[in-house]
């Protein structure tokens, strides 16, 4: 005779109702926790320079310009709702960093709660939740989303993606009324408008599809045809914006052999950081050229063969694994360097999303254990909770220590090379960062590193150049300027510059033939017209300098009315 299953009292679905919101509480308090250190930084020359400190797009807020923001590229990008808060931001507390930490924490926590309510409806199981949400809000790989104010655009993205997903199980579970689907391609398109990330989110629905064993049929492919069209929208409008800042590199110096091990290995990166998330690093450089791959790339597709052939040999368990590795790999597949964005072969913030599956898996394995699934010695269960509270307090310690890494451009870059030194990029990274806090000689040490590494690069010679001029060296800022010229003899940059770095060594004719070619390839530079005013000026040049002046000042450049005003006003 079957067990009669006792109905849930409003008693019981009250008590259940209360351990999940202490369980959610919990796990935010323990998140904000961790994260505290990242309230205390400030900007870094990582692309915070670009998108907030520099960027004048934001520094408005009108309808123009948030009709600016949806029309337009910036940085190679197509993200106006994170223009859009940033310039929120910029309104109220212009480049104070707090503000923009704390809401970048606040959407953290934010996506930690929608991933527990997210496990928690798709699987119906409480420690799943936390397991997920825990390790999603308090994993080290994620202090790049977090920690740094320029990818406002993962943890907004994330936010309503995440949101689209939970309309949609509802859509499943509350009998498929269409107003769920609605909102969740609403919310689809809102986080389109934050990251083009999300157009996985078609694939994703499909995943759920197979987890919850929904029937396939022509309605389910159906009702995924405007996803699919919203996605394949910003797809398209994704390269275009990265081709418009020139920022797609298709691999071309590598073979198609090892490019195949390069996105294999990537695949497996992530992977192996999530178990082992220490030596982290802003920048991964790619792989030297001209010299056979690390062994490490070799070794990636015969790692990722033995993943597939543990996941076709887990029987019951086979479902679990399937959903939660693909959701993985769909969450990273356009950022494995299939098609190369950017200029390192794997970065952190691509495991924002995509770790959301590979802690399902790990939850699942442990609701499977502690109910007795699998066949383990009776101490497995005890071990498993204390190696999971272990674990917890390891990434909460790393993750507390790694916030202070992001604290500025010197720190961020200081950590980078101390464990990269084949790329010049976080030489010159942190070089920059010197230069702007006034260290002109470090900062030149770390520009000759750089050079040593990439002597091609004109922004190196100019701002070692600059670097120079600023503690007097102006023959060696005039010898930097030179090399841009040997490089680019139209660089603008480096003509005025050159011209600078001779007027102070009181060369004047050639300095003079510097502006004038610079003023014809740029004749809106308000400071080549400035300068060579001073210039005119002092070859008692008279009138030459006060057109200049005059010309300075009509394209914008404020300081030329002191010198109109001292000299050029007739009596």
């Amino acid at each position: 005779m079957s067990k009669k299953i006792p109905r849930k009292t409003a008693s019981t679905r009250s008590h259940a109702t209360s351990v999940t919101l202490k369980a959610v509480f919990a796990i935010l308090i323990v998140t904000a926790v961790v994260f505290f250190p990242s309230l205390q930084n400030g900007f870094t020359n990582w692309d915070d320079n670009q998108y907030v400190t520099q960027n004048q797009m934001i520094t408005e807020l009108s309808w123009s310009s948030i009709a600016t923001f949806f029309t337009t590229f910036y940085g190679g990008n197509y993200h106006p709702l994170v223009a859009l808060t940033n310039a929120i931001e910029y309104h109220f507390w212009q480049l104070n960093a707090t503000p923009y930490h704390v809401i970048n924490l606040l959407l953290h926590l934010g996506n930690t709660a929608l991933v527990f309510y997210f496990i928690l409806l798709l699987t119906r199981r409480l420690e799943a939740a936390v397991i997920v949400a825990l390790f999603f809000g308090i994993h080290p790989m994620h202090v790049e989303s977090v920690a740094w104010i320029a990818e406002r655009k993962d943890v907004l993205y994330t936010f309503f993606f995440l949101g689209s997903l939970i309309a949609y199980l509802l859509y499943i579970q509350r009998g498929e009324k269409a107003k769920y689907l609605l909102l969740s391609l609403v919310l689809l398109l809102i986080s389109l408008f934050s990251k083009s990330a999300a157009v996985i989110t078609p694939v994703v629905l499909l995943l759920i599809d197979f987890y919850v064993k929904r029937e396939w049929n022509w309605k389910l492919l159906r009702e995924k045809i405007p996803f699919g069209v919203l996605a394949l929208t910003f797809g398209i409008i994704a390269l275009f914006s990265q081709g418009s800042a020139k920022a797609l590199n298709t691999l071309e110096p590598f073979s198609l052999l090892d490019r195949f091990f390069i996105s294999s290995y990537a695949i497996v990166f992530y992977i192996g950081k999530l178990f082992w998330p220490f030596n982290l690093s802003a920048f991964y450089n790619f792989p030297l050229l001209g010299i056979p791959l690390p062994m490490k790339y070799y070794l990636a597709p015969a790692i990722l063969a033995v993943l597939g052939f543990i996941i076709y040999k887990s029987g019951n368990f086979r479902r679990d694994m399937l959903f939660g590795f693909a959701f993985y790999l769909m969450s990273i597949i356009l950022v494995i360097q299939i098609i190369s964005v950017g200029m390192t072969v794997v970065s952190e913030r691509y495991a924002y999303v995509s770790y959301i599956g590979l802690f399902f898996i790990l939850a699942r394995a442990y609701c499977e254990i502690v109910d007795g699934r699998w066949r383990l010695p009776a101490a497995a269960k005890p071990m498993l909770k204390v190696s999971v509270a272990a674990l917890a307090i390891l990434c909460g310690v790393l993750t507390w220590e790694r916030c202070k890494v992001w604290d500025n451009g010197y720190s961020l870059f200081t950590d980078a090379i101390a464990k990269e030194q084949t790329s010049p990029i976080p030489f010159y990274n942190r070089a920059m960062a010197l230069y702007h806090m006034g260290e002109y000689k470090p900062a030149i040490a770390d520009f000759d590193r750089a050079i040593a590494i990439y002597n091609k690069d004109v922004d190196y010679f100019l701002n070692r150049g600059a670097s120079k001029f600023a503690l007097g060296d102006y023959i060696g800022a005039k010898s930097d300027f030179a090399e841009i010229l040997k490089l680019n003899p139209n660089n603008a940059d480096g003509l005025v510059n050159i011209a600078n770095a001779e007027a102070m060594l009181n060369e004047y004719e050639p300095a003079i033939k510097h502006f004038d070619r610079a003023l014809e390839l740029n004749p809106t530079g308000m400071l080549a017209y400035f300068n060579r005013g001073h210039l005119h000026f002092r070859m008692n040049h008279l009138a030459q300098a006060c057109a200049d002046w005059q010309r300075a000042l009509e394209l914008g450049y404020q300081d030329a009315s002191y010198m109109l005003n001292k000299h050029c006003t007739k009596p």
